[in-house]
């Protein structure tokens, strides 16, 4: 980590200096498509900072609520860098708690305004309070009007990552039930079928016309296979499994109730907390929890039924 810390704590400051500045932050790069090359505004990082919030940009747009969630994300992990490595982490505990006090503060303006929105209030950011009745109905409006209109599966057609954000805010905010109707269909339904490949708009775009040329016999007119989706639906089956929270390992907040009546277990998973193995036994409902993990982590179960919860291992590592 003091390798890469520095890079760390260069991307805060440049945080803490949209939050402030008074003037458009414009940085130049040489990383550009095609399609957008000659933009005007392509070298525009933000425009002038409004009553503590960034004004950046993402996707053509300035989507606040999306903005500042990740930058009171990266100003979080900062500050837990530079703890870690015994380093003055005040500046960031401060912007950090200020930003997510302003997001608190003013959400009932404007929370829900964008689609985005849902994919980032408690996943991954954490800034939001599930105690928040305004922000739940949010979630709700988005379910009965976007998501599942009349009680049907309306999958989201381009922005595949998206939806994989949404199923993983709704573990964290108790709605698993809502989170398997998305995996069920990520896990059955593959853009290059069989091979869990997912795409990205509803044409071949964002490419440096080379993509076209490699695909050899196969014409899929998509983005694919798409990192970020990927990388959402792997974090998303594992925070299923086991996830962190508060100081506390809690397991199984992504179990269907349809697994009561089966064994299963999980090997070796990595974690804050050290490496997790347990399997659940069916028979006696009790969970029984192997592995290396920190003396000081506390062992939560998550699951949608009560659970009997047996610590067997004697290899607890000292924190």
């Amino acid at each position: 980590m003091a390798d890469v810390y520095p890079h760390i704590a260069e991307k805060a400051d440049m945080l803490i200096e949209m939050r402030h500045t008074e003037d458009p932050i414009k940085v130049y790069t040489e990383n550009a498509i095609p399609q957008l090359m000659l933009e005007p505004d392509l070298d525009i990082m933000c425009m002038p900072a409004q009553d503590g919030f960034i004004i950046g940009r993402m996707d053509r747009h300035l989507p606040l609520v999306w903005v500042n969630s990740f930058a009171y994300f990266g100003l979080r992990r900062a500050a837990l860098c530079a703890r870690e490595l015994g380093l003055d982490n005040s500046v960031y505990e401060r912007e950090a708690a200020d930003l997510k006090d302003k997001l608190s503060k003013r959400s009932r303006e404007l929370f829900g305004q964008n689609d985005r929105d849902v994919n980032c209030a408690f996943w991954p950011t954490g800034w939001a309070n599930r105690d928040d009745a305004f922000i739940m109905g949010k979630f709700n409006e988005f379910w009965d009007k976007v998501r599942f209109v009349d009680g049907e599966h309306r999958p989201e057609p381009m922005w595949t990552y998206f939806e994989a954000g949404q199923a993983h805010n709704n573990i964290i905010n108790g709605h698993r039930e809502r989170a398997w109707v998305s995996i069920d269909y990520f896990l059955g339904k593959h853009t290059a079928q069989g091979l869990y490949t997912y795409h990205e708009s509803d044409c071949d775009e964002n490419s440096s016309l080379l993509w076209q040329r490699t695909r050899g016999w196969d014409d899929i007119n998509f983005v694919t296979p798409h990192g970020w989706t990927a990388a959402e639906l792997f974090l998303l089956l594992r925070d299923c499994l086991a996830r962190e929270e508060d100081g506390a390992l809690l397991i199984g907040s992504g179990v269907p109730m349809s697994w009561k009546g089966r064994d299963f277990s999980v090997c070796g998973l990595p974690t804050y907390h050290g490496r997790l193995s347990y399997r659940y036994e069916a028979e006696s409902d009790t969970l029984r929890v192997q592995g290396g993990l920190r003396q000081d982590c506390r062992v939560v179960s998550d699951l949608p039924w009560e659970v009997k919860i047996i610590i067997e291992s004697d290899e607890r590592t000292k924190p």
